[in-house]
């Protein structure tokens, strides 16, 4: 009896947690089809003259915004797994817009650029949603070096840039050797841990959620350092080389979505 009510009580904190999820998706798809709304029928000098005093105020929500999640999830440590709006789904998809609402005027072709960024943005939040922490991991790590690859291609370092685009597109290049050779190593000494673990200092930096997720994501972080290298010896290619990216992360998406189900 007793293991009778243990496993309806489990089925029914499952299927609490896929209704949580269902109302995230529409609240994601109803937040993606404002901002490409936005982005798309209003005309970009109309943006621009609106955001003349308005990237102030994005600047000043972006700082409360931040310094909120941090209090909540550093300070606090509140657990928002069982609720509908966490702040770190807010922060995930907040953060980034207010980020380029703030910016938008100092970005050349900004409407097209943030287009692009946001549709990003709202696929990571869709797969942050539904899938495991390897996929996001690797999901977050594509989007950041593909930002990097397309600057690594399209040098923007002349005074016909404002020095914050001058600034994204460093860090960006930076980020996209950083990140992948990070990962490498970080996944290399997990998967020599018979635990699959990594500590410094007696504190776990990273655990490995399986052995094939570690592999995928090693192969991933492969593929994306070798794009980089070889966009930044011949940036003429770019197209070719985020093809091959492209359907790298769709095989990996693919068997990702295999294992999920």
């Amino acid at each position: 009896m007793t293991d009778k009510k243990t496993k309806n009580k489990q089925n029914a904190e499952a299927m609490a947690q896929e209704d949580i999820q269902l109302y995230r998706l529409f609240m994601i798809f109803g937040a993606a089809i404002l901002g490409f709304a936005g982005l798309r029928l209003i005309p970009d000098y109309v943006f621009s003259r609106v955001l003349g005093i308005g990237q102030w105020i994005a600047l000043a929500l972006l700082v409360i915004a931040t310094a909120g999640y941090i209090y909540i999830r550093c300070i606090k440590k509140v657990d928002e797994s069982g609720k509908l709006i966490t702040s770190t789904g807010v922060a995930y998809f907040l953060l980034p817009v207010l980020f380029m609402l703030a910016t938008y005027r100092s970005f050349d072709k900004a409407n097209f650029k943030f287009q692009l960024f946001f549709a990003l943005l709202s696929i990571f939040a869709v797969i942050y949603n539904i899938y495991k922490r390897e996929f996001k991991n690797i999901t977050a790590l594509t989007f950041i070096c593909a930002i990097g690859l397309y600057y690594a291609a399209h040098p923007v370092y002349s005074v016909a840039y404002s020095w914050i685009e001058i600034a994204v597109a460093a860090l960006s290049e930076a980020l996209m050797i950083a990140f992948p050779i990070f990962a490498i190593v970080l996944l290399i000494c997990a998967m020599m841990n018979k635990k699959g673990v990594v500590r410094f200092k007696g504190h776990t930096v990273y655990a490995l959620p399986s052995k094939f997720g570690g592999i995928l994501a090693f192969v991933m972080s492969s593929v994306l350092l070798l794009a980089a290298a070889i966009l930044m010896i011949v940036p003429a290619i770019f197209t070719y080389v985020m093809i091959s990216v492209l359907v790298c992360y769709v095989i990996v998406g693919i068997v990702c979505t295999i294992r999920l189900i």
